[in-house]
């Protein structure tokens, strides 16, 4: 499927040819956002999302240059790991991990930076499952801001091995092997954030809606999610893409806790919960709308709470 031409000026071809190099901030998140939905459209029709920049220029028209530089910053190419830093190939993704890893890098990486930057230096740190946490487990382990590590998710441990003088301790809960999150899963990891308690949580979801409800794509993480959840005593901070303000589906999802309920438990009074995202300028209009109306829903609990709070997350800007 071909979309129209966009109709924007700047990133439509002109009698000079399609732009060529950079766009202007707001024109750029634009097309990264009508790019975002082609992929997410290519990979339910044809089960995949390699996407080489001569396509990107025939489906956008735009230059080799431009192309070359999205496909780079949101990682469509030669980015399929097991965790942020390992480069194997340009086949085609194998599982739910490795399909979501080498998506919006260039956010995710936004995202970690920010959720190191507010997690207190000598934290520990109990550690979900899931891409975005993978580079917020790599962005904390390169500034050297925990103590100890706890994770069920295989990628946290094996990507970006930790300096010999690294003053911290890394743990993973082990469990039953879940190939499509890469983590483990069953009694072990549950017993593990149970008994740890760790201060902090970094956690991501594969959905949030107006209600706070958080969600997961797989039935087996239920049940880890809502234990390092319930059994944090300080801080949680949810890693997301903000285009999973607007793309739930409920039927294929399941809810493991809500933020009212969190904020609610008698026995953490002090409990702070950011939801860390990238900014909803950078969607198309109609899923900007969605996620206008889940953002009103959780700002407004924001107002009666103040210890829930929302971050959103800029990838840091190329020095000229």
């Amino acid at each position: 499927m071909t979309e129209e031409p966009p109709s924007n000026p700047s990133t439509a071809p002109t009698s000079d040819g399609p732009p060529k190099g950079r766009l202007p901030t707001d024109d750029r998140h634009r097309l990264l956002g009508r790019v975002l939905e082609f992929i997410s459209r290519q990979h339910e029709e044809r089960g995949q999302i390699v996407l080489t920049v001569s396509e990107l220029q025939q489906e956008f028209a735009i230059g080799k240059k431009l192309a070359s530089s999205i496909v780079k910053e949101l990682g469509l190419v030669s980015r399929i790991t097991s965790g942020p830093n390992t480069i194997w190939s340009e086949e085609a993704a194998q599982t739910f991990f490795e399909d979501q890893l080498r998506v919006q890098t260039a956010w995710k990486k936004a995202i970690s930076v920010t959720a190191a930057e507010l997690l207190e230096a000598g934290t520990s740190v109990a550690c979900s499952a899931g891409t975005t946490v993978a580079y917020c487990v790599n962005a904390l382990r390169k500034a050297r801001r925990y103590t100890r590590l706890l994770t069920n998710s295989l990628a946290n441990i094996t990507d970006g091995i930790p300096a010999r003088n690294e003053p911290a301790e890394l743990e993973n809960t082990g469990g039953v092997y879940h190939r499509e999150i890469n983590a483990f899963t069953g009694d072990r990891p549950i017993e593990a954030f149970a008994k740890e308690r760790c201060q902090s949580a970094l956690i991501g979801v594969s959905g949030l809606d107006e209600s706070g409800a958080l969600y997961v794509r797989f039935r087996e993480e239920l049940r880890v999610l809502s234990t390092i959840t319930r059994s944090v005593t300080e801080r949680i901070l949810i890693v997301s893409d903000i285009g999973k303000l607007c793309r739930l589906k409920k039927q294929d999802e399941w809810a493991f806790a809500t933020l009212g309920q969190l904020l609610a438990d008698a026995g953490r009074p002090g409990l702070e919960i950011c939801l860390i995202t990238n900014p909803p300028s950078v969607l198309p209009a109609a899923d900007g709308r969605k996620v206008a109306r889940v953002l009103e829903g959780l700002e407004e609990l924001s107002r009666r709470d103040s210890r829930f709070s929302i971050v959103f997350a800029e990838p840091a800007r190329k020095k000229t």
